[in-house]
C-alpha cells in the first residue's frame, strides 16, 4: 500500500440482526502501527457509530495470531465471544447507552 494513504481506513457494516448491529473492520497503514492511532480512530469511530447511527453492538474479527488486533479490540471495550473454525476470534462490544426492555 502507498505510504500517500494516510493512517488507514475504518469501515462499518450493518448487519442483517434487525439493522442494529454492525461490523467494524479497521486497516492501519503499516507506518502508523503501535502507536495507538488504531485505539483512538476506532473509539472515535464506535462513539459516532453509536450516538449517529443508533447501534445496540459491534463485532470484530481478529486473527488468532494477531494479538495486537485482539489487544485494540479489548483495549476500546470489545470482549472476547468465540473463536471461530477459520482461525480467527470474535469480539463484541456494547451500546453503554442501550437499554433492555427490563431496564426502562
Amino acid at each position: 500500500r502507498s505510504p500517500s494513504r494516510g493512517l488507514g481506513d475504518v469501515y462499518k457494516r450493518q448487519t442483517k440482526c434487525f439493522g442494529r448491529v454492525g461490523q467494524l473492520t479497521y486497516e492501519l497503514s503499516p507506518n502508523f502501527q503501535g502507536q495507538c492511532f488504531a485505539t483512538e480512530l476506532l473509539r472515535t469511530a464506535i462513539a459516532y457509530i453509536y450516538a449517529e447511527l443508533g447501534l445496540v453492538s459491534l463485532y470484530g474479527i481478529a486473527p488468532a495470531k494477531n494479538l495486537a488486533a485482539q489487544y485494540v479490540l479489548q483495549r476500546i471495550g470489545f470482549a472476547l465471544q468465540e473463536e471461530l473454525d477459520d482461525g480467527t476470534i470474535r469480539f463484541e462490544a456494547w451500546n453503554p447507552s442501550f437499554k433492555t426492555v427490563q431496564e426502562i
